[in-house]
């Protein structure tokens, strides 16, 4: 079942473990308005901006490859101020919002279409797993072809959530506190020896050395 805005309202006013956590909440009487199903999500301080030139590839197969601290610069954008994505960029944002699921709750994380219809994706399709605890990673690209000045506080993204039934149980191993946008592996450990051992047995096997 999906939650509407009063539904999360009375979620936020659980006690713990039970008590759902969207903080803060600049603007409550616009942000969860009566006769939805969501929750607007606010854009932060911190961006990741793309810087292509820096890479040649992404190969997930090669660790230092996916050491992106040099793939993405990190820049603070100052309250009352703006940053410019230009067309065809790609940025990482975080959420303003600190959000914190109990057990009972999943989300989703999508694009308000506002913004989509000149351009701006965010977060298409961004699944939030019960028991998270953290402000929220947007992905942001311009498909646009003019460049957008963005500020934080902007309304940019909407939080549909629903509930879990049974609850789920804590996994001690979830990416928690996240105070600006993260970046993962592209792949685990095992799955890049497992498929390094495939890439080198074709290699044997068709004589290619490259």
């Amino acid at each position: 079942m999906i939650l509407t805005a009063d539904d999360i309202r009375e979620r936020m006013k659980l006690p713990f473990p039970d008590k759902l956590v969207i903080t803060p909440l600049l603007d409550e009487t616009r942000q969860l308005k009566r006769g939805t199903a969501a929750v607007d999500l606010r854009l932060g301080q911190e961006i990741m901006c793309a810087q292509p030139a820096v890479l040649c590839s992404l190969n997930p197969l090669c660790r230092e490859s996916q050491d992106l601290r040099g793939y993405l610069s990190k820049t603070y954008v100052a309250v009352g101020g703006e940053f410019v994505l230009h067309p065809r960029e790609f940025a990482l944002a975080a959420t303003l919002e600190y959000i914190r699921l109990p057990l009972a709750l999943a989300g989703h994380v999508v694009g308000r279409s506002r913004w989509a219809r000149v351009g701006l994706i965010i977060a298409m399709a961004t699944f939030v797993h019960p028991g998270y605890a953290g402000c929220l990673t947007l992905e942001l690209q311009n498909l646009g072809d003019v460049p957008m000045e963005l500020s934080p506080g902007f309304t940019v993204a909407q939080l549909i959530l629903e509930e879990v039934k049974p609850p789920a149980e804590h996994d001690p191993g979830q990416l928690t506190c996240a105070t600006g946008p993260v970046f993962l592996e592209l792949i685990k450990d095992n799955e890049r020896r497992m498929f390094s051992k495939l890439r080198d047995r074709r290699k044997t096997l068709t004589g290619d050395k490259g």
